[in-house]
């Protein structure tokens, strides 16, 4: 955010029966390895809704792309 940079991260999930991440990596990202880190890092800590086959739980594979953009206001410096 202090660089004023946006960009977008695409990771492959693979998930566990229970929609626990058992890997991730990351399919692309723009601009290439500024932000990779933290969406591998933020992706370890969520839960997922496993996919369901014959009404049970199975292991999938999804993926996510994580944009990450300045907030609103984000570009003021607040000096005036």
């Amino acid at each position: 955010m202090e660089q004023k940079i946006s960009g977008t991260v695409v990771l492959v999930i693979d998930i566990d029966a229970q929609g626990n991440p058992v890997d991730v990596e990351v399919e692309r990202s723009e601009p290439a390895g500024v932000f990779d880190q933290a969406a591998i890092d933020a992706a370890w800590k969520w839960k997922f809704n496993p996919e369901l086959k014959a009404g049970k739980p199975v292991a999938s594979r999804v993926r996510v792309p994580v944009t990450f953009e300045i907030p609103p206001g984000g570009e003021d410096t607040g000096t005036s």
